[in-house]
């Protein structure tokens, strides 16, 4: 358990709470670390699901835990390729092909502090194929590994970036629940800080490696919801 108090503090008052409410808790030593691996995906997995829902398509590859030092290239992926307006896939998939409403890209499935997924979901437009979505999908992601980010893609994830830290440290509760976060994550609340640092430090070689390593066929799974095709008459009489 992590608690952090952002805001018109007076610390005196704040352990005194702290040790009404949780001095009777009993120490214990830190859990040993996890040192299980998952083993290295060597084949793609796809999942479909036949169904009249909205169809759906999710992407994921595996990709490091947010301690790794490579994470915040695969954070920038994130927003460059389905962060917003701005992002390849949404302007080719969304804008200009209009073979899909909604494209959204991250990392941290299921959560960050451990490996977890670098993520595409993608909501396809009324009367599209989702398989041939996907595979447009796969398109834009072999154009951008072989011509790579513009510095001006990169600096507006930067810019981004700032504007957000800065937002958030206008909030007391935003603030407190991301200083914590870091404190359980790094083990030390300062990070939260640093992540500034890291962000203005990628570099577009980092963004190529990043794809180039990760969003490959053998390390991804796609799940996939499809509408089920009528089926033919059989024919005959009773």
């Amino acid at each position: 358990m992590c608690v952090a108090l952002v805001g018109d503090v007076k610390e005196e008052e704040a352990k005194r709470l702290a040790d009404t409410y949780w001095s009777a808790l009993p120490d214990a030593p830190a859990p040993p670390p996890i040192d299980t691996v998952e083993p290295e995906q060597k084949a793609e997995r796809r999942v479909t699901l036949e169904d009249p829902a909205q169809p759906f398509i999710f992407i994921g590859w595996h990709c490091p835990a947010a301690t790794d030092p490579r994470y915040p290239a695969y954070q920038a992926l994130g927003s460059l390729l389905g962060g917003g307006d701005f992002a390849r896939l949404n302007k080719r998939l969304v804008k200009e092909k209009k073979i899909a409403v909604q494209v959204q890209a991250g990392t941290g499935f299921p959560g960050e502090k451990y490996p977890n997924l670098f993520y595409l979901v993608i909501v396809p437009a009324a009367g599209q194929d989702p398989l041939t979505v996907e595979q447009e999908v796969y398109q834009v992601l072999d154009e951008v590994k072989s011509s790579g980010f513009t510095a001006e893609e990169l600096d507006g994830f930067k810019v981004r970036t700032r504007a957000q830290k800065i937002a958030v440290a206008e909030s007391n509760s935003n603030l407190a629940l991301e200083l914590a976060q870091s404190q359980i994550m790094f083990g030390d609340w300062r990070e939260w800080f640093r992540d500034l640092e890291r962000a203005q430090g990628i570099r577009i070689e980092d963004l190529k490696t990043a794809m180039e390593k990760t969003l490959v066929k053998s390390n991804r799974t796609v799940g996939m919801i499809v509408n089920a095709k009528p089926e033919s008459g059989a024919g005959g009489g009773r």
